[in-house]
């Protein structure tokens, strides 16, 4: 089992604090968490509950193949003191075991940042943006920029990235981004992909999409309380507003007009492929801006997410996880995402068609997407 975090989940009846792991052992050995609380001197023990992080129906754990999970763990409250939560965590296999780790528990009510954003105070269409890991050799400062100040420029207050490895421009990149405030970087390490199991590339490849899910959780979680939305995208997505819009004005728009409640938006997904622009416009180096024409037809929204899919913002107050499974969800007109593929051509023309032009100051020229409630 390999530990990764631990927050504080007060969003229930019993606060709760949850540990993102890595583990390759089916089923997960019974574990316990050893919960510190402020003047304690000994700490209090909890049976952790595991919360596999893939949809079982895709693929379910595999033994020998480090996959996420969520570890739940109940909290005591200390009547009158109801906000009393541990200062760390520590993970065992048995009630008394020895403890060998001990984790920070993030988001807990005595971070003063925290305590002065409660739920009722946060700006309901704040947005933030979490990035799958980068793990990167190439040089991808030019393409990574241009990608940062669209969406800056859509209305994002800040984003959130993971980094394996990355080339050293692009660091100087990120630099530049996080003294302005603009960009948190956190560094993460791979769990050893392969443990005791021969796996085959392409086999590597989509268990990789399993365990990007335990940044994104930890983008997630970090930020119950210091946003209202999160957006998990990829340097090749974008969410492309209509004209004179940004993403907070879609939200607000959706949250005035609907009577149900909304745990997440969804955008339909069209390719801007490569081999299919008619002109090319814009600075040579950006490729985005360069690349104005979209498909007429929008991916099949049963496709993996990582593939052609929706992407979803999510409220956070009303999720447990991020994952591949789809929330409920309404999905809006007033924007779409569109994601870049390096294919395309003629085979893609009769497949998907050459559609609208895409405004890159915010929208499309042309008929917005169709509504559709799902």
């Amino acid at each position: 089992v390999y530990i990764y975090g631990a927050y504080w989940d007060p969003r229930f009846e019993e606060p709760l604090v949850r540990i993102l792991v890595y583990c390759d052992v089916v089923p997960v050995p019974k574990l316990y968490c050893q919960l510190w609380f402020p003047n304690d001197n000994e700490p209090q023990t909890e049976l952790a509950t595991p919360l596999f992080g893939w949809d079982r129906a895709w693929d379910g754990p595999t033994m020998g193949v480090n996959e996420p999970y969520i570890l739940t763990c109940s909290c005591r409250r200390h009547p009158p003191e109801k906000e009393t939560a541990p200062v760390a965590v520590s993970v065992v296999t048995a009630p008394c075991g020895d403890a060998t780790n001990v984790l920070d528990v993030q988001n807990a009510p005595f971070d003063e940042e925290i305590t002065k954003k409660t739920p009722s105070q946060r700006n309901n269409s704040s947005i933030a943006v979490c990035l799958k890991w980068l793990h990167y050799r190439s040089d991808i400062s030019a393409s990574l920029v241009e990608w940062l100040q669209l969406i800056k420029h859509f209305g994002a207050e800040r984003v959130y990235i993971y980094i394996v490895r990355i080339h050293p421009n692009v660091r100087k990149v990120l630099k530049y981004y996080a003294d302005q405030g603009f960009v948190v970087v956190t560094e993460i390490d791979h769990p050893p992909q392969i443990s005791g199991l021969k796996q085959s590339r392409g086999s590597r490849d989509f268990e990789d999409y399993k365990r990007e899910l335990l940044p994104l959780n930890d983008c997630l979680y970090r930020n119950l309380f210091r946003h209202s939305w999160l957006l998990a995208i990829d340097l090749d997505e974008i969410i492309v507003p209509l004209p004179n819009t940004t993403w907070p004005y879609i939200i607000e728009s959706e949250l005035s007009n609907q009577y149900m409640l909304i745990d997440a938006l969804v955008f339909r997904n069209y390719l801007v492929l490569d081999g299919a622009q008619k002109d090319l416009e814009g600075p040579a180096k950006a490729h985005i801006l360069s690349h104005t024409w979209r498909a007429i037809a929008p991916s099949p929204p049963a496709l993996n997410d990582s593939e052609c899919g929706s992407k979803p913002v999510n409220e956070t107050t009303d999720h447990l996880m991020v994952s591949n499974r789809q929330p409920w969800t309404l999905e809006t007109p007033e924007a779409l995402q569109v994601r870049r593929r390096s294919f395309g051509g003629y085979e893609f023309k009769g497949c998907c068609g050459i559609g609208n032009r895409l405004d890159w100051e915010g929208g499309v020229i042309g008929s917005p997407v169709t509504s559709l409630t799902q």
